[in-house]
């Protein structure tokens, strides 16, 4: 009677095992049985003079014994399942620093970009409106003497511009030309640009360069 007690509680201890231990060593734990000390191991394989255990011997085998001891491996297993666990979980938060370090980056990032202009022109005219240099396609007109028209392709009434003095390879520097630029009236995508040369109180035809910026 303590016999067939003790077969039913085994047979329980199988089916615990198949239902808690972890999914990849399930499959891999046996009941091991051991004739000459009469113990009952829980291995991923049953090794030499030791008997696997079934549903269908586990009477056979262990009904005679007066008495037997239960043990099982699956402490390790959990052992390493837990150390596994650890390293999973330290290399979740090495990835969660990660990230935040990686937002605080980019959120510096766009900080610093919120004051840059968001389109720049350059753009390089010659004393007789020759296109030398332009990041961008615009043209350029002569209107008359030292008055330049420079035409881009959006709305710069918004923007920043500067022009800048600059002398064709081939033309001397006069000394104290000076320079305006402002948006022509109605044409917002037009740039007018004037060369003044104060000493000789008179417009001059004189290269420039142009630089307009725009923040959105």
């Amino acid at each position: 009677m303590q016999s067939n007690f003790f077969v039913r509680n085994l047979l329980v201890v199988l089916l615990l095992i198949s239902f808690s231990a972890p999914a990849a060593s399930a499959a891999t734990l046996k009941l091991c049985f051991f004739p000459d000390t009469g113990k009952i191991v829980a291995k991923r394989k049953c090794g030499k003079n030791q008997v696997l255990i079934s549903g269908t011997n586990l009477n056979a085998l262990i009904g005679g014994q007066s008495s037997v001891e239960f043990t099982s491996e699956l402490s390790e297993v959990e052992g390493d399942v837990l150390d596994l666990i650890d390293s999973i979980s330290n290399l979740t938060s090495q990835l969660n620093s990660m990230a935040s370090a990686i937002a605080d980056i980019n959120q510096d990032i766009s900080t610093l970009s919120d004051g840059l202009p968001a389109k720049i022109y350059n753009v390089r005219v010659n004393d007789n409106a020759t296109i030398l240099r332009s990041s961008d396609p615009v043209s350029v007109l002569r209107v008359s003497l030292g008055f330049f028209r420079i035409s881009f392709d959006r709305d710069i009434s918004n923007c920043y511009f500067q022009v800048t003095p600059t002398a064709s390879p081939s033309q001397a520097y006069p000394f104290g030309v000076d320079s305006l630029a402002r948006i022509q009236s109605g044409f917002p995508k037009n740039l007018e640009v004037f060369m003044y040369n104060s000493v000789a109180n008179a417009s001059v035809d004189l290269g420039f360069t142009v630089t307009v910026s725009c923040l959105s």
